[in-house]
């Protein structure tokens, strides 16, 4: 009885009936499909190498690993997985390129040779062939040509300096010594720039040079170029003031290394066995600091054959504000050699008037006065030089030489001229090729030669 109550109490309680009297209908039941398993792709799993065995060792000696890592096991374990990838978007990336592959295809295939492999025999005629065609070359190939491009390509060592059998040749057949010279550039030598003016020529090697201090180089290569002279000229600017001058030339040395120098420079430009000839010093404003070092040792002195100073002669002061001799010594020297027709010196001069040292008239005035000579009034106007480099400068900056005083003994000229400004100081170097360059060019010719 007590199973009996316990199962009817569990049973479940129905609602009471509705006030119509009928008995609620059974709820239906929701009919549930079953869920779709879509299956899992199992990717096989790596398979590490197994951990090495560790063996004891001898006894108080550490364990020893009998197993070893191989990465290349470890990577056929590894990149299975990645294949399967992979193989599914290999073909839609080569879908994507069949319109550039067709285009290759219809555009440079047809007309890119098949490539076959050559037999040794082939291979040995095609080299040896291809190497005739450019030894003919090389020889017919003008001498011109083979300096042009090896100037070019080298620098400034000439094509037949590379040969010394060609050298050889071209001596016995008797050919000018700057045949295959370069002329139209400039060089380093001796902490300055090389230049060749366009009249220079040496048949037999032999060469004058000029070393000019301070100025535009521009300018003054210009100025030479228009002298037509036949030198070698040597452009110096070391500095502002007569100092940097002094200390570069106070070692005698230092003028015999610059004119080493310039013979090493003339032969790498292509003057065959270069000798030099005649040597003068040019200076315009601070650049006689270097001329008066030089020709302060008598054998540096006895080396220079001309001297040319355009506003640039200057000595100091005493105490008691006369002129100091000693400085003026060099230049008297000179001078009295030049009378005598050894040398040539010719000195132009304005009239400015520095405060703390002897201007260039004064200092000219005590030269005179040490060889004995006095001025005489005059002088001719120079002509003005047509130069190019001068194109650009306001025409107030150039002003004309109006010559004041002449004194000609022999080779000794000087000549003086007015003016108190920059602009008439500076007009002694742009006018230097119509007041002293002509001296020297008259002295230098004919161009010199060697007897044999």
């Amino acid at each position: 009885m007590a199973e009996e109550r316990e199962d009817k109490s569990r049973s479940p309680v129905l609602p009471p009936p509705s006030s119509g009297g009928k008995a609620p209908e059974a709820r239906k039941a929701t009919p549930r499909l079953p869920t779709p398993r879509l299956p899992t792709p199992r990717l096989p799993t790596p398979r590490l190498p197994a951990a090495p065995r560790i063996s004891a060792g001898p006894s108080g000696a550490p364990p020893r690993f009998s197993g070893r890592f191989s990465f290349a096991e470890w990577f056929r374990n590894s990149v299975p997985p990645l294949r399967l990838p992979l193989r599914r978007m290999l073909p839609r990336v080569r879908q994507s390129l069949l319109p550039m592959e067709d285009f290759v295809r219809r555009t440079f295939v047809p007309w890119v040779p098949r490539w076959k492999g050559w037999s040794p025999a082939r291979t040995l005629t095609t080299t040896f062939g291809f190497g005739a065609f450019m030894f003919v070359l090389v020889l017919a190939t003008p001498r011109s040509v083979k300096r042009f491009l090896y100037v070019r390509a080298a620098g400034l060592v000439p094509f037949h300096l590379l040969d010394p059998a060609d050298a050889e040749t071209e001596a016995k057949e008797g050919d000018r010594a700057d045949a295959h010279m370069e002329k139209e550039h400039r060089s380093s030598a001796a902490g300055g720039v090389l230049t060749i003016p366009p009249a220079f020529q040496s048949a037999d090697g032999q060469y004058d040079v000029i070393l000019h201090f301070h100025g535009n180089t521009d300018l003054v290569e210009e100025e030479f170029a228009v002298s037509k002279l036949n030198a070698v000229v040597v452009i110096l600017n070391l500095g502002i003031g007569s100092g940097p001058y002094e200390d570069r030339f106070a070692n005698p040395d230092a003028f015999r290394d610059a004119l080493e120098r310039v013979n090493d420079v003339m032969a790498r430009r292509g003057l065959r066995e270069p000798k030099r000839h005649r040597v003068a010093l040019t200076a315009w404003s601070a650049g006689y600091g270097a001329v008066g070092r030089v020709l302060d040792n008598t054998a540096n002195a006895d080396e220079v054959d001309s001297v040319l100073l355009m506003d640039g002669i200057h000595a100091s002061f005493l105490a008691d504000g006369s002129i100091d001799m000693l400085k003026i010594g060099p230049y008297m020297r000179f001078a009295r050699r030049a009378i005598a027709g050894e040398k040539l010196f010719v000195i132009t001069h304005s009239e400015i008037k520095p405060l703390d040292y002897p201007g260039t008239h004064a200092t000219t005035d005590s030269v005179l006065q040490l060889v004995g000579l006095t001025r005489e009034p005059g002088g001719e106007e120079p002509q003005f030089p047509p130069l190019e480099s001068l194109h650009g400068v306001p025409k107030s900056k150039i002003v004309p030489l109006h010559p004041l005083t002449v004194v000609h003994a022999g080779n000794f000229h000087v000549y003086g001229y007015s003016g108190e400004t920059p602009e008439d100081h500076i007009a002694h170097l742009v006018q230097m090729a119509s007041t002293t360059l002509p001296h020297l060019a008259k002295r230098w010719e004919p161009a010199p030669r060697i007897e044999k």
